[in-house]
């Protein structure tokens, strides 16, 4: 039983060191103070893989750098939102008609 108590202390541990939202009661038998080693052990198979192919994916280039502007300059468009926000700065600025003179 002991055995059984460090081995599955060491699997959760390792369990949770993969998947922070392991829950101990899915583990942990409180009736027969006991550890269900299989389901750890399969667990950490599945969260061992999912970890290797995270990994992987990770140490990929990526499909859409985010680097500097493809044909290095802005796009057009940009260019039009800050003339027509120009535009607005005017219109906001007038003055309104005198009244009554």
């Amino acid at each position: 039983i002991e055995d059984n108590r460090t081995r599955g202390m060491e699997l959760y541990n390792e369990l949770r060191s993969l998947d922070e939202t392991a829950k101990r009661d899915l583990y942990y038998m409180k009736t027969s103070r006991s550890w269900d080693i299989d389901a750890l052990e399969e667990d950490l198979v599945y969260e061992r893989r999912r970890k290797i192919e995270e990994d992987e994916l990770e140490s990929r280039p990526s499909p859409f750098p985010l680097g500097p502007y493809p044909n290095g300059h802005r796009d057009n468009n940009s260019n039009r939102r800050r003339s027509a926000n120009k535009h607005e700065e005017k219109r906001t600025r007038r003055k309104p008609p005198k009244v009554g003179v």
